[in-house]
C-alpha cells in the first residue's frame, strides 16, 4: 500500500486494488470538485451589480406589498399575504444590500419590513375586535332571550 492510502482499511475512499463488489473505488474529492466551484447562476460572482439590482428591485417590490398590506388591512384576511410578501422580500432585500452603498434602496427595503409588520399588526387587531365584539354580541342576544323567557313565564 502506497503512502497516500497509508492506514486505509475500506471504505468509500480507497484504492483501486481495495475495491470489490460491495465497496467500489471511489477518488477522493478534489478541491475542484467541491462547493466552491459553483456559482448561482442568478447572482454570478463575476457581475456583483447584479445581486444589487435585484436586491434594488425586491426592495421596491417589498415596500408596495407593504403599502398593499397597510391599506388593506382592516379587510381582514385581505393583509396578510401582502404582508408575508413585503417581509420576506424586504429581508431577502437587504441580505442582497448589504454591500450596497445606496441608502435609498436599503431604505426601501426596510420600509417594506415595516409596512408589512404594521399592516400584519393591524389586520390581528382588527380580526381580534371582530372577534371580541362577535362574542359580546352573541353575549348580548343570549342575555336578552333570558330574560324574555323569565318575563313570559
Amino acid at each position: 500500500m502506497d503512502d497516500k492510502h497509508k492506514g486505509y482499511r475500506g471504505g468509500l475512499y480507497g484504492g483501486p486494488e481495495d475495491a470489490d463488489e460491495f465497496t467500489p473505488h471511489i477518488s477522493e474529492p478534489t478541491r475542484e470538485t467541491t462547493s466552491e466551484t459553483f456559482h448561482d447562476p442568478l447572482f454570478d460572482e463575476a457581475d456583483p451589480d447584479k445581486k444589487e439590482q435585484a436586491g434594488g428591485k425586491l426592495a421596491l417590490a417589498s415596500m408596495i406589498f407593504g403599502a398593499v398590506s397597510l391599506l388593506t388591512s382592516a379587510c381582514g384576511y385581505a393583509a396578510l399575504i401582502p404582508g408575508g410578501l413585503a417581509i420576506v422580500l424586504g429581508i431577502i432585500a437587504k441580505v442582497n444590500l448589504r454591500e450596497s452603498y445606496d441608502k435609498t434602496q436599503k431604505n426601501f427595503a426596510l420600509a417594506g419590513i415595516v409596512l408589512g409588520i404594521m399592516g400584519l399588526c393591524i389586520t390581528g387587531l382588527c380580526m381580534a375586535m371582530g372577534w371580541v365584539i362577535g362574542v359580546g354580541q352573541q353575549s348580548y342576544t343570549d342575555y336578552l332571550h333570558d330574560q324574555e323567557s323569565r318575563l313570559t313565564n
